[in-house]
């Protein structure tokens, strides 16, 4: 298949690309962890985001309007749970974009333009730049959930190096987002 669009420290910069970050056999690892992953997008996608949550309850405003359940209002919304349904479809639309990154790795230039146009989609909807590397933690530990064995520490290493790229990228297209005229 080609390439489409569908806990570290986290440098923003538009000078690094991808070589800089991953090497080939981070890029084999991570496409072959993937290929475990993959086939279970909308659950993984839930654990994600119930665990980012978790973490961030901070950050639940900013879903809101997308994401809130029956009993959920602005004033309850730190204690309050999601709709599972809403969160799964949100879960599986950034799975299948994280999906399209991995398939693009070795595509450097699609993949830029790719992460780039995330990160100024997110922007419209009020996410901050150094937002995007709390979504680290939830992520790590759900693939070491979902691979158990098949996520050693090279292979954690391989996905940590392959978030902060995404990470930066994403930032980036945050940064430089300008409403249009």
């Amino acid at each position: 298949m080609g390439c489409v669009a569908s806990k570290g420290v986290f440098v923003q910069s538009s000078q690094k690309e991808l070589p800089d970050y991953v090497s080939p056999d981070d890029i084999r690892l991570v496409q072959e962890s993937w290929l475990l992953v993959q086939s279970d997008m909308d659950n993984v996608g839930l654990i994600i985001f119930k665990r980012f949550f978790d973490l961030n309850k901070d950050l639940k405003r900013l879903f809101f309007t997308k994401l809130r359940g029956d009993s959920m209002n602005i004033d309850t919304i730190e204690t309050a749970d999601f709709n599972d349904e809403k969160l799964k479809m949100h879960g599986r639309i950034v799975m299948e974009a994280l999906g399209a990154a991995v398939e693009c790795l070795h595509d450097s230039d699609q993949l830029t333009v790719l992460l780039i146009g995330i990160g100024e989609r997110h922007m419209m909807y009020g996410v901050k730049a150094e937002m995007v590397p709390r979504l680290w933690p939830a992520i790590v530990t759900t693939l070491e959930e979902q691979l158990g064995e098949n996520f050693d520490n090279k292979t954690g290493k391989a996905w940590e190096r392959v978030f902060h790229y995404i990470g930066s990228k994403v930032m980036q297209g945050i940064s430089a987002w300008r409403p249009k005229k």
